[in-house]
């Protein structure tokens, strides 16, 4: 990269648009999920609703902006299905050239992240940790560049050599970065019978916790989706699912929004396979792609079923049916401590 580009992209202003203000749908209001509902034999894509934003996710957003200017290494911490992972795509979606997400830290080893962090500047490094010293300096002179690692744990062997890289480039070179992961995260470097091994780290940090959805942020967004869908919810249908929405242990926002996506679908196959109903001719019909010389085990053709021309009906035990589903489907696995 020549001086005359890296002047030009330190001259760029990456938050000329205002975030999002108000609560609104991210997106385009359904977007095809990544699996599928049986129903008497037959495979039917589910449709998912997209986030929205709400007042955490607002607070977030506007948090990682002031990381950004003020050069932060920030901890973003909240527990699983609150939204983290969410907000930092939004971030980083709209700001690519300057904000860079890296969601599998866990996974990799001290020099392979020293490696997806040149790859995200255009900057070809080596697997080793000596490559710290180049990434530095590119980082010196370009400026600009935001990191977002998400899937933090400190339970891997190398996360204490990473984080410390970490602390390393950004002392050096002023480079903003977040780190992200679940409340044990943030107890296990807070925790007092280990400050000798994480002072260094955590007495530069700043931390923003996420809560993820309010009841209110809730029962907004099925309103909403009943609108937009054609849908009728009944009470107890909402409590049940502003309560999966809510749970900090087995719900969250992707559990909330799959079920609902899930519900809808089959309140659609049953309304379009009642006495004097048929599936439309809209009605998209696929046959799964197979790779040459393999042979598919699911069904042959999946359907997607349209909005209904009348509202459907989702009660209680639909929302508690497709939550059983959630949990075979969707296993979690629950941070321990």
């Amino acid at each position: 990269m020549n001086t005359d580009t890296i002047a030009r992209e330190q001259a760029m202003d990456p938050f000329e648009e205002p975030l999002e203000e108000k609560l609104i749908l991210n997106d385009t209001y359904f977007a095809a999920a990544r699996d599928s509902v049986t129903v008497d034999g037959m495979e039917f894509t589910f449709l998912k609703p997209p986030y929205m934003n709400f007042d955490d996710h607002i607070r977030t957003k506007r948090k990682l902006r002031e990381a950004y200017s003020q050069h932060e290494f920030l901890l973003l911490y909240g527990y699983s299905g609150c939204g983290k992972t969410t907000v930092l795509t939004h971030f980083h979606e709209k700001y690519p050239d300057f904000v860079h997400l890296i969601p599998d830290f866990t996974s990799l080893s001290p020099a392979q992240m020293l490696v997806k962090m040149g790859d995200c500047i255009g900057l070809p490094l080596k697997q080793r940790s000596s490559e710290v010293f180049v990434l530095q300096d590119r980082l010196k002179a370009r400026g600009g560049v935001m990191f977002l690692f998400d899937e933090v744990s400190l339970d891997d062997p190398g996360s204490f050599t990473k984080l410390e890289l970490l602390r390393k480039i950004h002392m050096d070179t002023g480079a903003p970065i977040c780190i992200c992961g679940v409340p044990r995260l943030y107890r296990m470097l807070y925790d007092s019978r280990r400050y000798d091994k994480y002072c260094s780290i955590i007495t530069r940090l700043d931390e923003h916790e996420m809560r993820g959805m309010r009841r209110e942020d809730a029962g907004n967004y099925l309103g909403i989706v009943a609108e937009k869908e054609n849908l009728r919810f009944t009470y107890p249908a909402q409590q049940a699912l502003i309560r999966v929405a809510l749970s900090t242990t087995t719900g969250g926002i992707h559990a909330f929004t799959t079920i609902i996506g899930r519900c809808i679908t089959l309140a659609r196959v049953m309304y379009y396979k009642a006495p004097g109903h048929t599936f439309p001719d809209n009605a998209q019909c696929v046959r799964p792609a197979v790779p040459g010389g393999k042979a598919y085990p699911g069904a042959e053709l999946i359907l997607t079923p349209p909005a209904t021309p009348e509202p459907v009906l989702i009660d209680e035990g639909m929302v508690n049916t497709m939550l059983s589903e959630y949990k075979s489907h969707f296993p979690k696995e629950l941070p321990k401590g």
